[in-house]
């Protein structure tokens, strides 16, 4: 008697059939149906083929089926049993048609390992973004008093942001997916692009003396992840001008803008102008200001109460705001400390981004 091969079975209610192929190519097919029992006999000339599939895939079956449990279909190959409807259509296909066909596990398989893989980086990216979340800094205005004196009037650098096609080696940009930077500079791993400033472009509207008068700042943000919530940001600094343009992360494609700085000027910011008038009041508006783009001036944040801005504005410094004409509702908002700015010091940036 030759040595099995396979066997087959397909049932439903009171009916099955079942299939036997023996290595030397001779196929057994018994089918039950409505009481009655037939056989039929015929032969495959590519067993051997059929064999060498079977056995290049047995691990992959493996790993594909060794969790399903249809019972209506089953493929015993080297005393494994396999429940699967696939593998028992590809093989039924081949022996009613005479014809070697490459099974489709294959194809399974490939598509299962790139899920595993891509569910095998994500999970080592979020362990990287954990620890980014783990080191970032937060406000603390635990010191200020709320007596403290806040003036009126801030200086800031005022600007528009507005689509363009192209832009030169080293010109201020925003939402782009290509960044300018020196050989060697390494920005931070799997965080989204924001933007670069060319210092030199706003040399003449600083007024306050505090940003360098050359360089280059780069703008990092957390990436949009599925399910997992996070809020950081980073900024780098760097003096060297010798750039080259590179491909740069920006996990959501909706906001690749390619936008350039038109309309920088320097300008007055009023706190006072965040009042209006409510049932002849003055109230506090958590939304005025929330427009602009800018750097230096107040912080804005919808969510925060008025004494907690003014605190947050008198300890630190608006290293750039990017208001609701480019998010909605939504602010984002790179701080620091004035002292750092002075030294140069870009590693304590605090990033947030709020919205009503």
């Amino acid at each position: 008697m030759p040595t099995i091969l396979l066997e087959m079975l397909k049932t439903s209610n009171e009916s099955y059939e079942k299939t036997i192929v023996y290595e030397n190519g001779k196929v057994e097919m018994e089918i039950f149906r409505r009481g009655v029992l037939s056989k039929e006999e015929s032969t495959i000339d590519f067993a051997n083929e059929l064999k060498e599939q079977l056995l290049a895939a047995y691990d992959m079956m493996v790993m594909m089926y060794q969790d399903k449990q249809d019972m209506t279909y089953k493929v015993s190959f080297n005393n494994y049993a396999f429940y699967s409807l696939d593998l028992y259509l590809d093989i039924h296909l081949m022996i009613k048609f005479q014809c070697l066909k490459k099974l489709s596990i294959f194809e399974k398989y490939e598509k299962e390992k790139r899920k595993l893989e891509e569910e095998k980086k994500l999970t080592e990216n979020i362990k990287k973004l954990d620890a980014y979340e783990k080191e970032k800094q937060e406000i603390d205005i635990s010191s200020i008093d709320s007596h403290d004196f806040l003036e009126d009037e801030r200086n800031i650098i005022s600007f528009r942001l507005e689509e363009s096609e192209d832009f030169k080696l080293g010109e201020s940009r925003f939402f782009s997916d290509t960044i300018d930077l020196p050989d060697g500079l390494e920005i931070p791993e799997l965080l989204d692009f924001v933007g670069q400033i060319n210092l030199e472009e706003l040399a003449p509207y600083d007024t306050e003396n505090l940003l360098p008068k050359e360089g280059m700042l780069y703008f990092f943000q957390n990436p949009y992840l599925p399910d997992h919530s996070y809020e950081f940001g980073k900024v780098i600094y760097t003096s060297d001008n010798s750039l080259t343009r590179k491909k740069v992360n920006v996990s959501d494609k909706d906001m690749i803008l390619n936008l350039s700085l038109k309309e920088i000027h320097n300008t007055v910011e009023k706190f006072s102008d965040r009042y209006e008038e409510y049932n002849g009041k003055l109230e506090y508006s958590s939304f005025k200001g929330s427009d602009l783009n800018k750097i230096y001036g107040f912080f804005n944040d919808c969510q925060m109460l008025e004494e907690e801005i003014k605190k947050i504005s008198q300890k630190y410094t608006v290293l750039l705001q990017l208001g609701s004409d480019i998010y909605g509702e939504g602010v984002t908002t790179f701080l620091i400390l004035k002292e750092d700015l002075q030294n140069r010091n870009f590693q304590n940036i605090i990033y947030i981004y709020n919205q009503s």
